[in-house]
């Protein structure tokens, strides 16, 4: 990409002398998505970018109502979503595959269903689209359990008050519901 004072323009790399740097950038993956970091304290930002590299995907998972407006970059670079290669149509899609059909063939997707994970769980890619929509190059077909939309989603936005209850929530303890637990707010698959 070439920015040219507003206009923006996709060129070959070999005809780019200069990148311009983001002040994002020297922070770490998980730094880049805590709201208001410079307002933190240091070592709750460290527990902070602990917490998200150690996030497991859930099933019912939420975009961030308050975010960095990182996630899109992060949800679309994390190769669990899938993005249309063409323009083109859908002819045929269903839990295992996508097929997109142009002027000239056919390009067919491979949906993931339950790809083990390092950690032991589980990765599922969702499609979005119907049947006989139009796509354009770079549309979202699918995201997976990671993201939503193909925003990054690591949990789950919860109603929250902070007050003394009874003495239970002693310094930095918290107390939550048992609907969180009935209604499987925070429930993954593992393998």
């Amino acid at each position: 990409m070439k920015k040219y004072y507003i206009i923006i323009k996709k060129i070959k790399f070999i005809f780019i002398d200069l990148i311009e740097i983001s002040g994002s950038q020297i922070f770490s993956l998980g730094a880049s998505l805590i709201p208001f970091l410079e307002n933190n304290d240091a070592n709750r930002c460290l527990m902070g970018s602990n917490m998200q590299r150690q996030a497991v995907p859930l099933i019912y998972a939420d975009n961030s109502i308050v975010g960095t407006g990182n996630e899109l970059i992060v949800g679309n670079n994390s190769n669990y979503n899938i993005n249309s290669d063409i323009s083109g149509f859908v002819l045929y899609v269903d839990n295992n595959y996508i097929i997109i059909k142009n002027k000239y063939k056919l390009f067919k997707y491979k949906i993931k269903k339950f790809i083990r994970t390092n950690q032991n769980t589980t990765i599922t890619q969702k499609p979005i689209i119907n049947l006989g929509n139009n796509v354009k190059k770079g549309d979202l077909l699918a995201y997976s359990n990671v993201t939503n939309n193909g925003e990054i989603s690591l949990g789950k936005n919860l109603r929250v008050a902070f007050m003394s209850w009874y003495g239970y929530n002693f310094e930095d303890s918290i107390l939550i519901s048992n609907k969180i637990i009935k209604e499987n707010f925070f429930s993954s698959f593992h393998s």
